[in-house]
């Protein structure tokens, strides 16, 4: 099947950076039907998801976290330590956490504080949103596009429809550091 050749191509590449590194990797697997890769799985219908036994400790840790009267910083950077590392498949989760930050950096690292209230609705929203953090691989791109900014004094969002070689150029521009400098190039400043 089309999600295991590609896989296999995945972990030929990583394979040859490792070794091309001077880094021999201790543990590779592909197995039929459901992958594993670096905490996550991939399924037969290419869905990319943690792995259910690890997702579904942090998500009881996470509300038992959240009803606990006192907790210490190093426990919270923990527990969102786990979180950041499973919402890299689905960047927008990050957003959650603000007040989590804030606390992680409030006190003594590892005396534990009374948990703020603000905490306690971040921590349970992660954990009332975690069963739409797994990622279809298979999702064609969207041609409604958004965007979205906020500062101090205000928000924003505009939508536009673009076509898929648009948003393809778009999105290989906008994960590297090239993109504000192309854009610096293709348009004038009353433009932008």
């Amino acid at each position: 099947p089309r999600p295991f050749r590609y896989l296999q191509k995945i972990q030929s590449a990583v394979r040859r950076g490792f070794q091309a590194a001077g880094v021999l990797p201790h543990k590779e697997t592909l197995g039929f039907g459901l992958e594993e890769h670096l905490g996550f799985d991939v399924d037969q219908h290419d869905l990319l998801q943690p792995k259910a036994d690890k997702f579904y400790t942090l998500i009881s840790a996470t509300a038992y976290a959240a009803e606990r009267p006192k907790l210490s910083p190093l426990m919270m950077e923990k527990i969102t330590g786990s979180w950041n590392w499973c919402c890299l498949v689905c960047r927008e989760f990050l957003s959650i956490f603000c007040a989590v930050y804030s606390f992680i950096r409030s006190g003594p690292h590892e005396q534990e504080l009374e948990v703020w209230e603000s905490v306690r609705q971040e921590l349970r929203a992660i954990v009332a949103l975690s069963a739409l953090l797994p990622v279809d691989l298979d999702t064609p791109w969207a041609a409604q596009v958004f965007m979205t900014d906020a500062s101090w004094f205000g928000q924003g969002v505009v939508t536009r429809e673009l076509d898929a070689a648009s948003l393809l150029r778009e999105a290989a521009l906008a994960e590297t550091r090239g993109w504000v400098p192309e854009m610096d190039q293709q348009y004038s400043l009353q433009e932008l």
